[in-house]
């Protein structure tokens, strides 16, 4: 594992573990237990894997958890209404795979961590709060708070992560517009892709020299 910095940039994502058999439909713990059993897996198997077969692993979750169409208005905030419907597209597809790639990419070794459910409530009908908290090998805890709310079929998905307190939703909301209203759409997209790219790269790299830290 990396930094707390490393957690929030993965959590893909994204303002405000259950048992792994919840069904998403009726339980808001349950996306979250979903999301976490694949990381934990790909985590123990992360030298077997290589970036790729995280990566792999990781991107169906991802998009089954999280409600990107909902989140790719929230962080574009006033520019989505003037994006044309390709150009939305493109941003929620690019960015549903930088999120895979980014928990790839930090989800990359194993030394004895777990998660652990804290609490979670329904706030009304369509908003819910999962507090968990990941633990280290060395006892040490990085709160990992997700919001939840249910989507047009009314199943719950992740709207945010919050990670020791610090917003993942507010920190690309704010990158984002900055850089939407200094250069516009296209260099939003090809800062997203860069991303992307950097992390093939790096894992790449790192299967090249036997080593996936």
């Amino acid at each position: 594992m990396r930094t707390i910095r490393s957690l929030i940039a993965a959590a893909a994502l994204l303002v405000m573990v259950t048992g792994a058999h919840a069904t998403d439909a009726g339980d808001p713990a349950a996306p979250v237990a979903k999301l976490h059993d694949v990381l934990l897996d790909i985590m123990k198997r992360a030298d077997g894997l290589g970036y790729r077969g995280r990566f792999s692993a990781i991107e169906p979750v991802v998009s089954q958890t999280f409600d990107f169409p909902a989140i790719g208005r929230i962080v574009m905030g006033k520019y989505w209404a003037g994006l044309a419907e390709q150009e939305q597209k493109g941003f929620l597809e690019t960015f549903a795979k930088l999120s895979a790639a980014t928990y790839a990419a930090r989800f990359d070794g194993y030394d004895g961590e777990s998660f652990r459910t804290v609490s979670d409530e329904k706030q009304n009908e369509n908003n819910a709060l999962v507090k968990t908290e990941l633990v280290k090998g060395n006892g040490e805890t990085v709160s990992l708070n997700y919001q939840l709310r249910t989507d047009t079929d009314g199943k719950w998905r992740i709207l945010n992560v919050v990670a020791d307190g610090i917003s993942d939703l507010s920190l690309k909301r704010a990158e984002y517009a900055s850089i939407m209203s200094s250069d516009g759409y296209p260099a939003l997209m090809a800062k997203l892709n860069a991303k992307i790219a950097q992390y093939e790269a790096d894992g790449a790299a790192a299967a090249g020299s036997g080593k996936t830290r």
